[in-house]
């Protein structure tokens, strides 16, 4: 493990954090799609896994940019976050509660990489690597975005349904 000695060596571990978290994230998001009832919610996870190989496209770009390889320790935040939803949505008995769980699983990651990459767009931009806070902050906005999206999806419908009481 390496010393981090100074304001680069901060974003190169952050932004492989990130890189990490995304890779994490694109295997389980399948998963959720795959357990998701409403139509509408495994669209917006078809289209949130296209937009995670895009990210990591993107700090790919970034790595090389910065001339460091893009190799780091496993995201154990983003593993935790992602077993922590998976037990939430095992514990979902009925299809309308589990595209909720699913939704607050999918929104606890999202928080993730939001700080994330508020975080590495502030440690680049004070480092003068405008191109590198552009790129940074385009994704911080897709995640924002999709956070949004799982948003309003839940309080116009998802929510209400997993109000209702289930009759056994």
């Amino acid at each position: 493990m390496e010393k981090i000695t100074n304001l680069k060596d901060l974003l190169i571990e952050q932004i492989r954090e990130l890189y990490n978290a995304e890779k994490q994230q694109q295997h389980a998001l399948p998963k959720l799609k795959e357990k998701a009832e409403a139509r509408e919610l495994k669209l917006a996870i078809q289209y949130h896994l296209a937009e995670t190989a895009d990210h990591i496209t993107r700090l790919e770009k970034v790595f090389q940019q910065l001339e460091v390889a893009s190799f780091g320790e496993e995201s154990e935040a983003m593993q935790k976050l992602i077993k922590e939803g998976y037990d939430l949505i095992e514990r979902s008995s009925d299809p309308e509660v589990l595209d909720a769980s699913i939704i607050a699983a999918m929104q606890y990651m999202e928080h993730f990489e939001m700080a994330g990459y508020g975080t590495a767009c502030t440690y680049a931009n004070e480092l003068g690597l405008r191109e590198i806070a552009e790129q940074l902050h385009f994704t911080l906005d897709e995640e924002k975005k999709i956070d949004e999206k799982l948003t309003e999806m839940a309080i116009a419908k998802i929510n209400q349904k997993a109000k209702s009481p289930v009759i056994v």
